[in-house]
């Protein structure tokens, strides 16, 4: 995994898809998110956006994948 400090900001995430972000980091990011976040206070919601980038969608699922629930196989 590259490092996570070349475009992750204090209040966003910048880079360009697949130059400086890869498609590998959202979901254990999203993850780490949770986890810090429920340090902090019980978060029952998050709220994930995204701009018309066509790599948007794919990586707010792949965020989003990380603090969801897996059901088992």
């Amino acid at each position: 995994m590259s490092d996570l400090s070349r475009f992750v900001k204090a209040y966003d995430v910048r880079g360009t898809v697949p130059t400086s972000s890869t498609r590998r980091w959202p979901e254990p990011f999203g993850a780490a998110f949770v986890r810090v976040l429920r340090r902090e206070a019980p978060v029952p919601t998050i709220v994930i956006a995204y701009d018309m980038r066509p790599s948007s969608p794919e990586l707010a699922d792949a965020f989003a994948a990380g603090p969801t629930p897996r059901a088992p196989m």
